[in-house]
């Protein structure tokens, strides 16, 4: 989960935020600076030679879900 105006009514029920951030290896919500600085990286030359991949950001969340 990205700590967004779109998801705040979400997280705002109550255990919902501690859950995820139990869940999530890097221990912490992600920001929207956490999305913002793939897409400056993305948009720089230093990504200049990256083609076809995708990118997951979430914590590590998808790799400790089983």
């Amino acid at each position: 989960a990205i700590n967004t105006d779109a998801n705040a009514q979400a997280m705002e029920q109550e255990g919902a935020l501690q859950s995820i951030i139990n869940r999530t290896p890097i221990g912490r919500i992600g920001e929207v600076e956490d999305v913002a600085n793939l897409a400056l990286f993305l948009a720089s030359k230093e990504s200049s030679f990256m083609t076809g991949t995708s990118f997951v950001i979430d914590g590590g969340l998808t790799c400790a879900v089983n």
